[in-house]
């Protein structure tokens, strides 16, 4: 709903003003994916940004290691009260010492900036290609047209120190050029490359007859440098042509994006139109952070790639650019939420909250992504006959992930990803269970999570979950390793639903009441008097032991530090006194730790003399008593053990 989001061609075009429909970057439909993420931080290095203006000044980025106005270097890089950023140029005419005001004096880098970040859908002028992210304002240029290349390659030093501190640069946009190859630039854009840093340049408008110039053998500087994390980009018109000045290159320019026209935010506070590559560059700047929003990972490459390979084919443009294309920001940000590619179709959800669901009906797998609230979602169909497994990754925030009727060959695997994820499992086929990754997040996880029908999931190494819950039909297994850790602070089972240990441990950690009585009737439901073949909390280990010397033994987390200490870990975790703890061990090995030996006869002694109950006391079957049977149980484990457990 931006005032004139209806002149912005660039981003939506529809003919207006003689321009050729879809000639475009597809922004509203990548909208429908993600708007962008204030976690994802791009470096404008340019004139400065007009900081206080209305429709830009949310989306300027804030150091979180620096007290505003006290004077201090409190983070230590150098700079004092660099609270958005540097002006490296100086308020001066000319180059200057520099100060902690990167205010635009020109223009330039204002309008640059909206294209980059302008706030969007706030009723307000012009809206960004990246409407939540957070800018940080490199000033390299006064109030004229010039700019210096030392003060650049000293924000790009500043950009590499704060991406070392912790702040999620991932891309940067430079909209500047002239002058010959720079040794210290270009060392500083390789160190770019080495921290996952994209550099997006524009690739030059022509000399002064502003007729472009072909940069494969002119080369224009900084757009030329031959790194691989660097983005040359050229200026499209309206109609889909090559702009008349833009620089161009088979080898040299990468592809094309809006840059003739281009309304966005102005030095005084309100819009204004300016032509040229500058213009272009940050639209590929903001959709490169966008996909940052989807792409986490520490690699450019991904990102670029999917920049590159997404583009719109332009026949014009063939001989003009690498790629032969336009920028569109859509496919880019599709090639990175669905993903096929030998065989592996994978699933990634973005850095917002989303709902990721995979269907398959036999035939077909159909993945949709979009926000957990609201109706807009994205979803691609692919024939299970080209999909040989699948990869589901939730983003960086609280997803919900739905598995519904999974096929056999074609296995899946689900990475939550950051943030406190629900992963449901509705119904699997009896071959094809869903692969949990390691989490500790806190996920919820429910499996046959409707109670109809059957659904299977396998955990493997460690989990730390919210909670678990197996509904009737649902089976939960450990990956059998022995080293495998799961930790839930609420475990609920229901009907049939069982949960395999195999021979791995459980750590109940529960809030409130004790939960071991609960935790013990559901591994004597399952353990069927050493058949092991109930519902309930279960061991195929065990069912499978020959000779039947072990089981699954339970104790509270208090009586374990009683024996060893309140800082001791089990299982590798460290505890607290609320919780039950599960551990896959021999009969009779009453503490817990790993074999049976006299102490454990002595605490069977004692229970059976005193009436006590509790595995720690003896009650190897944990029906309630300690009897003969209780040392029948423990001396086959003590007559047959091997090893520690």
């Amino acid at each position: 709903n931006d005032t004139s989001f209806g002149t912005m061609w660039g981003m939506h075009n529809t003919g207006q003003s003689g321009g050729t429909v879809d000639a475009d970057i597809d922004a509203p439909e990548a909208w429908d994916i993600t708007r962008g993420s204030s976690d994802v931080v791009v470096g404008m290095v340019d004139s400065g940004i007009n900081l206080a203006h209305t429709d830009i000044n949310d989306n300027i980025w804030v150091n979180p290691f620096e007290i505003a106005g006290n004077g201090i270097d409190d983070e230590g890089n150098g700079f004092i009260d660099d609270i958005n950023g540097w002006d490296f140029w100086g308020n001066a005419v000319g180059d200057g010492v520099g100060d902690s005001n990167p205010t635009d004096q020109n223009g330039h880098g204002t309008h640059t900036g909206g294209t980059v970040g302008a706030e969007g859908n706030n009723s307000s002028a012009v809206t960004g290609v990246n409407q939540a992210v957070k800018m940080m304002v490199m000033k390299i240029g006064g109030s004229g047209s010039s700019v210096s290349l030392a003060d650049a390659v000293s924000s790009m030093n500043y950009l590499a120190d704060m991406r070392n501190r912790g702040v999620n640069i991932r891309v940067s946009n430079h909209s500047w050029g002239g002058g010959g190859f720079s040794a210290s630039m270009n060392t500083a854009i390789a160190n770019h490359a080495a921290l996952g840093i994209v550099f997006v340049a524009a690739a030059g408008n022509g000399g002064a007859d502003l007729v472009g110039d072909n940069n494969d053998t002119t080369p224009f500087y900084p757009a030329s440098y031959a790194q691989p994390n660097v983005i040359s980009v050229g200026n499209h018109t309206r109609t889909s042509t090559r702009a008349t000045s833009s620089n161009f290159g088979l080898t040299s320019v990468d592809l094309f994006a809006p840059g003739t026209a281009i309304l966005s935010t102005s030095l005084a506070g309100g819009t204004v139109s300016f032509d040229g590559t500058s213009m272009a560059s940050p639209h590929v700047a903001g959709a490169v952070a966008m996909g940052f929003n989807v792409h986490t990972g520490s690699d450019y490459a991904t990102v670029r790639n999917a920049v590159l390979a997404g583009v719109d084919p332009v026949a014009g443009f063939a001989a003009n650019s690498v790629t032969g294309g336009r920028l569109n920001v859509n496919n880019m940000l599709e090639r990175l939420v669905f993903n096929l590619n030998a065989g592996v179709l994978t699933v990634t959800g973005t850095i917002s909250a989303d709902k990721i669901v995979l269907n398959f009906d036999g035939v077909n797998v159909s993945a949709t992504v979009g926000p957990t609230s609201g109706a807009t979602s994205r979803t691609k169909t692919y024939p299970l006959a080209t999909v040989t497994s699948i990869v589901v990754n939730g983003g960086n925030s609280a997803d919900t992930i739905e598995i519904t009727n999974t096929r056999p060959a074609t296995p899946l695997t689900v990475n939550g990803g950051a943030g406190t994820d629900t992963i449901s499992i509705i119904e699997t086929h009896a071959t094809s269970p869903v692969t949990i990754a390691p989490s500790a997040d806190n996920d919820i996880v429910q499996v046959n999570a409707t109670g109809v029908g059957t659904a299977q999931a396998i955990f493997g190494a460690i989990h730390l979950l919210g909670s678990l819950s197996i509904a009737s039909g649902g089976l939960a297994t450990m990956a059998l390793n022995g080293s495998n850790v799961l930790r839930t602070n609420a475990l609920s089972l229901t009907g049939t639903g069982t949960l395999d240990m195999t021979n791995n441990d459980l750590i109940v950690d529960y809030s409130g009441g004790t939960q071991l009585p609960a935790v013990q009737a559901l591994i004597n439901s399952a353990r069927a008097s050493g058949a092991w073949t109930g519902s309930g909390i279960t061991s195929s280990a065990a069912k499978n032991a020959s000779p039947a010397n072990t089981s699954l033994a339970a104790i509270e987390a208090s009586d374990f530090d009683a024996l060893y200490g309140a800082a001791a870990p089990f299982s590798g975790q460290s505890v607290d006194a609320t919780a039950v703890l599960v551990k896959y061990t021999y009969y009779g090995d009453t503490d817990f730790n790993g074999v049976v030996d006299f102490d454990d006869y002595s605490r069977a002694d004692a229970g059976f003399n005193n009436n006590r109950t509790g595995w720690l006391n003896g009650d190897a079957d944990g029906n309630g008593i300690v009897d003969f049977d209780d040392y029948s149980l423990i001396d086959l484990a003590f007559n047959t053990q091997v090893g520690t457990l």
